[in-house]
């Protein structure tokens, strides 16, 4: 056991310090309390300094992250929004055209509903036909060719109606992908000309920037090399939305 011998500061008395671990003691001369600078205090002393200098550098990081999380967030949601609504407004295009081209369902079957229901009505109306007066016998002629006119009527109506639907969806989808093209430009200078961090486009996402946000928080990562990576790895685990 290696033992140290030191001086008290009060009195100048000659004190042995055989414990190496101690870091206060008492001069046994005159009492007085004396602080021990050991090895154990310097590890400590250092690794709490590592600790907050990494606790120093997730701050930072974050509070840069924190500034432009709004406009990162509205970025990725207008370059998904670009990137979907094309195939939405393509997917209408289409039904549109299917459903003008459609003369079967709506004309041809409307037309042949309206016929059998005037078929079926005709052969209740010859019944009695020859036993009502003449007048009531017209009038139920005339009713008679009622069905196929108003089936092939509504056929029309609904064909249009929904080609009337198919257009303005169409538009409303095209007025979005304007507004996300605007936004995305918007956002794109703001954070090329603002922000003091880059980060990737694919990180722009709310789920993302929060991984990457409460990482910094609970010092898992420091730096933000670091939280990319380990948002990378993040994002190809079916756990990670």
């Amino acid at each position: 056991m290696e033992i140290k011998t030191i001086q008290c500061p009060s009195c100048g008395g000659n004190l042995k310090v055989d414990d190496p671990n101690l870091s206060l003691i008492y001069c046994q001369f005159c009492g007085c309390q004396i602080s021990l600078e050991t090895n154990r205090n310097k590890a400590y002393d250092t690794e709490q300094g590592r600790l907050d200098a990494r606790g120093d550098r997730a701050d930072e990081v974050l509070a840069k992250i924190e500034k432009i999380k709004d406009k990162l967030i509205l970025n990725y949601n207008a370059a998904h929004e670009m990137e979907d609504i094309p195939g939405y407004i393509a997917g209408l295009e289409a039904e549109l055209l299917e459903t003008k081209s459609d003369i079967k369902k709506y004309i041809v079957k409307p037309l042949l509903i309206g016929l059998g229901v005037s078929f079926v009505s005709s052969i209740f109306v010859l019944s009695i036909v020859f036993s009502v007066p003449d007048i009531i016998a017209h009038i139920l002629n005339f009713f008679l060719g009622i069905p196929p006119i108003a089936g092939l009527a509504i056929g029309i109506f609904m064909k249009t109606q929904k080609e009337s639907m198919l257009k303005q969806g169409m538009q409303n989808y095209e007025k979005k992908l304007e507004q996300a093209k605007k936004v995305h430009m918007e956002t794109e200078m703001f954070l090329k000309e603002n922000a003091e961090v880059d980060i990737p486009p694919k990180f722009r996402g709310k789920s993302s920037l929060n991984f990457i946000m409460n990482g910094l928080k609970g010092r898992e990562f420091v730096s933000l090399e670091e939280a990319l990576f380990k948002a990378e790895y993040s994002l190809s685990t079916p756990t990670f939305s």
